[in-house]
């Protein structure tokens, strides 16, 4: 990517948020796309079909891990691909096979698979399995096989051959990790014009009215999902005032 000064960044940076490229959802995770992108000589299509941006960090899609182990001269049999269990044998360059297996009983024996944070995640798993509370990825059976699927394949690769990713999580991975002590994205656009007043006394914990037919309006910020908490956060609307966004910003630092 060409760049001439940390400014030429910044703007593409702007640019690949505004256009959710690469799973920026923000400035600041745009702008960590298109430094990457200039650090390694690569272009933003190269980026989007190798890495995507979780959470703020640069993540490998599993996919791209496998493609690179094959292409160092290993080779792979997929023995299952199901919402029960997810099963990959890798055969390294010099013939040594190796099998790994996830299964959902043994996801279900794990934290990560659990809504909320760590400690309710940890308080899900002490209950009846009847009775626990999955993250929505995990409750559907075909989102759940693929959740599975990348997860033994990350793992498989990291331990055959950790020059496929390089120490780098998936997308999967770092999605169901919830770091509580990283503070909000910061915003590296210039300020925004001060919004003209729309109501007297408005209710800062709900999103407001916007006009344009948004699912979320009149709904509180705490039933909005994370993804689209960010969204709202760097929207530019006449709408959106400081309280909404101080309100936005306490959710996302107790996630």
């Amino acid at each position: 990517m060409p760049a001439d000064s940390m400014a030429d960044i910044a703007t593409a940076g702007t640019l690949i948020a505004q256009s959710g490229l690469c799973g920026a959802s923000n400035p600041a995770e745009g702008f960590v796309v298109a430094l990457t992108c200039q650090q390694r000589g690569i272009d933003v299509l190269t980026f989007s079909e190798t890495y995507h941006v979780m959470m703020g960090r640069v993540t490998k899609r599993s996919d791209a891990m496998l493609a690179d182990f094959l292409r160092g001269g290993g080779s792979h049999q997929i023995l299952e691909r199901s919402p029960d269990a997810a099963s990959i044998t890798l055969t390294t360059a010099d013939d040594m096979d190796y099998t790994f297996t996830l299964t959902w009983a043994d996801a279900c024996a794990e934290p990560f698979v659990y809504a909320g944070n760590p400690s309710q995640a940890a308080a899900e798993l002490r209950k009846p399995i009847a009775e626990r509370r999955f993250k929505d990825k995990y409750s559907t059976p075909r989102s759940r096989m693929q959740m599975l699927f990348a997860r033994v394949v990350s793992d498989a690769v990291r331990c055959t051959d950790p020059r496929a990713n390089q120490g780098s999580y998936t997308p999967e991975e770092m999605g169901d990790v919830v770091d509580v002590t990283r503070p909000p994205p910061i915003d590296i656009t210039p300020p925004a014009p001060m919004p003209s007043p729309i109501a007297a006394d408005p209710q800062y914990d709900l999103c407001p009215s916007a006009d344009d037919g948004c699912e979320y309006t009149g709904r509180a910020w705490r039933d909005v999902p994370p993804d689209h908490l960010s969204i709202a956060l760097d929207l530019d609307h006449p709408a959106m005032l400081d309280g909404h966004r101080d309100a936005i910003r306490a959710i996302l630092e107790n996630l």
